[in-house]
């Protein structure tokens, strides 16, 4: 009686191409997805904009990366991620002036130290004399804190409104991911 192996040798073959092809591009599959969640969950974090306060610089809805504040220092003018003092909400703003700094607002002209600091207003529609909220006492950031501010200053969701924020605030500190190599 005489066997058929033909049966049997086409599973061989089926088999040693699954190994060959498929094995291998799921392995790669599986190590991105574990490369990427590392580096969501200890480098840095993806966070679209929700809110147009950082215009014009900035648009409502664009995509910005965050590091985690234990991997760089905090400097003025860097944008960082905040939770909001009162909120379980986190919003993104610049760090305008930091521990010992005297920041003063007069009339739209935002100033750090003495020095004028420029930032990206859009045209105003009445003027800032006329306006008493683009106005703000020279007041010292104590140790510990640093005072942010929006890009936009029409928007007056910042520490304008909440005051000196504590560093333990920072979610995360903005980067540049092209700019990396």
């Amino acid at each position: 009686m005489k066997i058929d192996h033909s049966y049997s040798r086409r599973s061989e073959k089926r088999g040693h191409f699954i190994r060959r092809f498929y094995l291998p591009a799921l392995l790669c599959i599986a190590a991105a997805l574990l490369f990427q969640t590392f580096l969501r969950y200890f480098y840095a974090f993806p966070v679209t904009l929700t809110m147009n306060n950082m215009a014009p610089q900035f648009q409502q809805n664009e995509r910005l990366f965050f590091q985690y504040p234990y991997l760089t220092k905090l400097k003025s003018e860097m944008v960082v991620l905040i939770n909001l003092p009162h909120s379980s909400d986190a919003q993104v703003c610049r760090a305008s002036a930091m521990e010992g700094q005297t920041i003063e607002i007069l009339n739209g002209e935002v100033k750090v130290s003495g020095k004028t600091i420029r930032h990206n207003k859009k045209e105003k529609y009445f003027p800032a004399e006329l306006s008493n909220r683009d106005n703000l006492p020279a007041t010292i950031i104590r140790p510990g804190h640093f005072f942010c501010l929006n890009d936009n200053l029409d928007n007056w969701n910042d520490s304008r409104m909440w005051g000196a924020l504590p560093l333990s605030a920072i979610h995360g500190i903005q980067f540049d991911a092209f700019y990396l190599w």
